[in-house]
């Protein structure tokens, strides 16, 4: 699911710690395949990534689970996530056997940016759940239970 390689490149692409090309190239292999599953809705993708990220770095509770989190907050920017990457912040050597002929960092740089471009269409709930503050789990809660479908709507998340 597209929503969480964003969240797992999200959490690798800090200034310090290259981000996994795995995660990259799989994004840009789902990205290439997106007709076969009948197109994908690119705002729900959107939704689900910051919904991902936040509950990664703030956790949530239901009456039977409990979702810890899984690491310290970091803010969701999209400008930053798809911005050009340099060698020395990713280890080439990650990719394996996923891709031959391993593509170039522009190249794969160049089609994420591409296919992503939508993640920088952050609406306003978005956009403030993006900053991953605790003090937003009332408008998480909210969205999480408004997606479609409602599955999450009756579970009582907290």
């Amino acid at each position: 699911m597209p929503r969480r390689q964003v969240s797992t490149a999200n959490v690798r692409t800090e200034p310090t710690t290259p981000p996994h090309l795995r995660t990259l190239r799989l994004i840009l292999t789902l990205t290439n395949n997106w007709p076969d599953f009948g197109g994908l809705d690119t705002n729900i993708i959107r939704r689900l990534a910051v919904l991902k990220i936040w509950v990664d770095a703030n956790g949530a509770t239901a009456a039977n689970a409990h979702w810890k989190p899984g690491h310290e907050p970091r803010p969701f920017d999209p400008d930053h996530w798809l911005r050009p990457r340099t060698t020395t912040e990713v280890d080439l050597a990650d990719i394996g056997a996923l891709a031959i002929p391993t593509p170039t960092i522009a190249d794969l740089t160049a089609a994420i940016t591409a296919h992503y471009g939508f993640l920088t269409n952050l609406d306003t709930d978005e956009r403030q759940l993006a900053a991953a503050h605790e003090r937003d789990r009332h408008l998480a809660i909210r969205l999480l239970t408004e997606l479609p479908g409602q599955r999450l709507a009756t579970l009582g998340l907290y």
